[in-house]
């Protein structure tokens, strides 16, 4: 059910110590607003651009298609209910 994406997004986010799926999961919450997410996020919008710019060409994904971002979002979701509701690590495994 959680897109191959954001699985990748995650696993880079573990291995960087990033934040990169959260930048993507507000973003796209906000509509794709960069001062929306900017605030939602506490980081600069320009900060914000960076990292969208990065996830979209690190993945090879292209934003502008709303089927894709409504199962991004969904996926965001799943994993978010799973770590913070359930309170359990994903176990996803590495490549």
């Amino acid at each position: 059910m959680i897109h191959s994406s954001i699985i990748q997004l995650t696993r880079y986010d573990a291995k960087h110590n990033s934040n990169l799926r959260d930048v993507l999961y507000h973003y796209l919450i906000c509509d794709r607003n960069l001062v929306k997410t900017a605030a939602a996020t506490y980081m600069h919008r320009n900060t914000v651009l960076n990292k969208i710019t990065k996830v979209e060409s690190m993945l090879g994904i292209d934003l502008n298609d709303a089927r894709l971002r409504q199962k991004l979002i969904l996926s965001c979701q799943i994993i978010l209910y799973i770590e913070n509701v359930l309170q359990r690590a994903l176990g996803i495994p590495e490549d």
